[in-house]
Parts: C-alpha cells; sequence; structure tokens
C-alpha cells in the first residue's frame, strides 16, 4: 500500500515486490485474472497486470491475498476464518459498486469493504493461538461473542500497525454503528450497506433479495430503485471472483 500512494514507483518496483513472495504472485494473478477484474485477454504476468489494471488496483488486489495468507490463519477454526474473508471480499465488491453508483472512488471503497471486519480476522488468529495445545477449545458459538467484544479495538491496533489510510481506519473500527463515525459517515454507511449485502449472499442473511431491497440504508443513502438493481445484479460476478480468491 506505501508502494502504491508512493508517486514515483512504477510498474517494475511493484512487480517486482510482489514477485519476492511467489504464493502472493500466483493469488494476485488469479485475482487479477477474475470477472470482477479482468479487460480483454488473459493477464499472464505481474508487469502486465500493473500495466492493465494500475498501480492502485493491483495492490489492493495484493492486499486481499495477503488476506489469505498462511499467516492470518487460525487453526481449529479455519471454516470460520474462510467464512469471514469469503464475506468479506464480497462486501468490498458491494463497496466498490455501491460507490460507483455515487461516484466515489471505488478502489479505496473496496479497500475499505476489504478491510472493514479485520479486527474480526486477526482477533480470532489471536483466540486460536492463545488455545494453541489446549486439550479442549472453546467452539465457534463460544468465540463469535468474543470477537464482537473485541474486533473494534483489534480493528483500531491493527490499521494503525498495518499504515492503512484513515478511511479504512474509521470503517474498520465503526462499521457495525456508522453513525458513531468522527469522520467518513457516508463511506462507513456504504460499507455497512454492502456488508449487509454480502450477508445475503454468503450468509442467508438477509435471507432473500426481497428483505435485501427492504434495508432502510438504501433509502438513507438516496439510492434509486434502478441503483438497487445494478448493484444486486453483480452477485453472480463477485461470487465467481470469491470463488478465484479463496482458492
Amino acid at each position: 500500500m506505501m508502494l502504491t500512494n508512493n508517486p514515483d514507483a512504477d510498474v517494475a518496483d511493484l512487480s517486482d515486490l510482489i514477485h519476492q513472495d511467489q504464493a502472493l504472485a500466483g493469488n494476485v494473478l488469479r485475482i487479477a485474472n477474475s470477472a470482477a477484474y479482468r479487460v480483454g485477454e488473459p493477464i499472464v504476468s505481474l508487469r502486465q497486470a500493473v500495466m492493465q489494471l494500475g498501480l492502485g488496483v493491483l495492490g489492493e488486489i495484493a492486499v486481499a491475498a495477503c488476506l489469505n495468507h498462511e499467516g492470518l490463519r487460525a487453526p481449529g477454526y479455519e471454516p470460520l476464518r474462510k467464512r469471514m474473508l469469503l464475506h468479506a471480499f464480497i462486501t468490498g465488491g458491494f463497496a466498490k459498486e455501491l460507490a460507483r453508483r455515487k461516484r466515489r472512488n471505488v478502489e479505496s471503497m473496496f479497500l475499505c469493504g476489504l478491510l472493514h471486519s479485520v479486527g474480526k480476522t486477526v482477533t480470532l488468529r489471536l483466540i486460536a493461538n492463545a488455545q494453541s495445545g489446549a486439550a479442549t477449545k472453546l467452539t465457534e458459538g463460544e468465540v463469535a461473542p468474543l470477537i464482537a467484544a473485541h474486533q473494534a479495538d483489534i480493528a483500531a491496533r491493527v490499521t494503525v500497525a498495518w499504515k492503512l489510510p484513515q478511511q479504512v481506519h474509521v470503517v474498520a473500527v465503526h462499521h457495525a454503528s456508522p453513525e458513531t463515525a468522527p469522520e467518513f459517515v457516508d463511506e462507513t454507511k456504504l460499507v455497512a450497506l454492502a456488508a449487509h449485502i454480502a450477508g445475503w449472499v454468503t450468509l442467508n442473511d438477509p435471507p432473500d433479495e426481497a428483505a435485501v431491497r427492504a434495508l432502510p440504508a438504501w433509502a438513507e443513502l438516496n439510492f434509486y430503485p434502478d441503483d438497487v438493481d445494478a448493484v444486486l445484479e453483480r452477485r453472480a460476478v463477485l461470487e465467481e471472483s470469491a470463488a478465484i480468491f479463496m482458492s
């Protein structure tokens, strides 16, 4: 992220950096070739990906790939971690679509959506680490309230430690109650709405499309029916991209 925000960086700098981790490089190319990003012919090299997508977008793809890295794995809770990660990726995709309808910066909104639940991911990792070697472990049901209680504080620490943009920091800390955000309130509300839509896709919560369309946030954010149609039509594309991301 620091490199992609450096005006003096070029194609070679970013591709060389990503090449240092072959697993990351492979994940970046897979995501870059997904339906959500690819334009035209398949992308076969990192330099081609940077040229076609731009430094900013490729940096965000690299961040997405890093979230699926073994360094954030949670032994004993991998099914839960994968569900959380899938939800985060699809939230990022819907946040991007919502931003496009509102003429906001789509790349920054994708990043906000992708990382909105980073506090949950890291909290789960800490819980898994704390129980390493234990004869018995907390169930998913017992872990859930711990994550809910600590994710905002962990998100605040992680986003600062990772030197993420202030907008990402605010969204990650306040998405559960957007009205408490000290700044970037509309962006936080957009991501909260994207997270609700992603819940429909990944968790059947809301249970169906009618319930999604009835969410009050659409009206609060001044989305029109044709905007809602356009956003929800992206479901299939985002599911396809998520399958590549999670592979």
